[in-house]
């Protein structure tokens, strides 16, 4: 029998879908044949809804953000907003990796085949994937003022992030799937899917209002996820093949792409003739051509410095031991930079005092965008230089301006651990049933107080909380 809060839980969301008031619908393939746009209207969109993205999608990210436990089922939720904010998307049936255009079943197959997850592109066959969800239902609940129905989903407490739910097209005795979504979980108290929807700057939106269609057409829900998807300290077992890069987009990107490990892609000046540079992907392939398309001719390693001998949009090519070109993708490497120290603050600890501060690959802003901090992070000090700070950013080099950062105060500890997850909770208390206090993020420098073996009690942004131990490293 459901316990008491449960039944509060799930009337509390039952009652925000019944109510909400905005109708959507997600894109549809008949619908793109109708309207196809030109890339100029695909940018004009872009910058058209980013207002309403801002005031909608931007609060559920940070809302997610809060709650990020590390575990595979989050780092697929993560990726699928990775690629809405920068995957540049725009609808249709097509291979993404090649034109930057996708469907609703393409971009679940996407987003689950990082984590090596195959499954299929067409919506339809989605009845035969993983295994359903007992007790998820479409429900009416009600009536609105104007005399619409309103829906809702039933059964929400049996769903769990990282599940797909199937929506239905044909008629009431026949039905078939024509559309999938992926569930994020229940944020800021509503239940919420990312999948290819209308009216937003790409073709990738969130949706929480389950009153209209996406109350009245659900379907099923389907569970391919493995046991322990939720489980923080298994993650590890999977493997992250890192985002897909299309060799070409309709929709040019219109602003620098962050990738998950905080590299970048960029036609900046990386990739000149003779610049050197290093590898900072775990294991990166060798390409034959400008392109994830191409086959692989071999691999390089974390730490391996290369030469480049030209670039072809995004791609470096390089000059190979047995005299072939072959081509590398310029977001796994760095630039080799020198520099001349003016001061040496090393072992110092500086706090951001900037909003979000650009971390950058030299000691200058014409210099390429490594990633960023946030006003009250911490980062360690190596050098003071000509109004820059150079910095370790995850154990590379890497440069923020003097005027971004307070001054450098002394380490009085060697006792510090660098956060390895992409977005990791502190918690009041050793354990997962502990509040969250505060959120750190990869690359951030913090203070261990006591190690343990499943926790480790640190300090960081002013406060004293536990970080689960294998998110850590020394």
């Amino acid at each position: 029998m459901m316990n008491l809060t449960k039944k509060v839980t799930t009337l509390a969301i039952s009652t925000s879908l019944a109510f909400g008031v905005i109708a959507v619908a997600p894109i549809n393939q008949q619908a793109v044949q109708a309207a196809t746009i030109t890339k100029q209207q695909a940018i004009q969109n872009y910058k058209d809804y980013q207002g309403s993205y801002t005031k909608h999608e931007v609060p559920i990210i940070k809302a997610f953000e809060a709650q990020y436990d590390g575990s595979l089922a989050d780092q697929i939720v993560a990726r699928a907003i990775w690629y809405m904010e920068n995957g540049y998307m725009v609808y249709k049936t097509a291979k993404y990796a090649e034109t930057g255009m996708i469907d609703c079943s393409n971009f679940t197959k996407l987003v689950y085949g990082d984590f090596g997850i195959d499954i299929t592109s067409v919506s339809r066959q989605y009845n035969q994937v993983g295994t359903k969800v007992a007790g998820v239902s479409s429900t009416k609940v009600g009536t609105s003022s104007s005399g619409q129905a309103l829906y809702g989903i039933k059964g929400i407490e049996n769903l769990r992030p990282g599940d797909i739910l199937t929506y239905w097209a044909g008629t009431a005795s026949n039905k078939y799937i024509s559309h999938v979504a992926i569930y994020m979980g229940v944020i800021n108290g509503k239940p919420a899917v990312i999948n290819t929807v209308g009216n937003r700057p790409t073709a990738i939106g969130i949706v929480n209002n389950f009153s209209y269609w996406y109350g009245e057409k659900f379907l099923e829900a389907r569970r391919i996820l493995p046991s322990d998807a939720w489980t923080p300290s298994a993650a590890s077992k999977y493997k992250d093949s890192g985002p897909v890069i299309p060799t070409n987009y309709y929709l040019p990107p219109q602003k620098t792409i962050l990738m998950p490990n905080n590299k970048i892609t960029t036609d900046s000046g990386t990739g000149t003739s003779g610049q050197h540079m290093t590898v900072t992907g775990n294991v990166v392939n060798i390409r034959s051509g400008p392109g994830t398309n191409y086959s692989t001719l071999g691999s390089l390693k974390n730490g391996d410095t290369i030469t480049a001998t030209g670039k072809s949009g995004s791609w470096i090519a390089i000059k190979m031991s047995n005299g072939k070109t072959g081509y590398v993708a310029d977001w796994l490497v760095s630039e080799s930079s020198t520099n001349n120290s003016t001061t040496n603050t090393s072992n110092s600890i500086s706090k951001v005092t900037g909003n979000i501060v650009n971390v950058r690959s030299a000691p200058s802003t014409s210099s390429s965008v490594l990633g960023s901090v946030r006003k009250g992070d911490e980062v360690v000090v190596k050098k003071q230089l000509n109004g820059w700070y150079e910095i370790d950013w995850s154990g590379k080099t890497a440069y923020i301006s003097s005027n971004l950062l307070s001054t450098p105060t002394k380490i009085t500890s060697q006792n510090y651990a660098t956060v390895t997850g992409s977005i990791v909770n502190m918690r009041s208390g050793p354990g997962r049933q502990y509040s969250v206090t505060s959120v750190v993020r990869n690359g951030d420098k913090i203070e261990v107080l006591s190690n343990g073996s499943e926790w480790t009690k640190i300090k960081a942004n002013n406060k004293t909380g536990y970080i689960a131990t294998w998110l850590l490293s020394a």
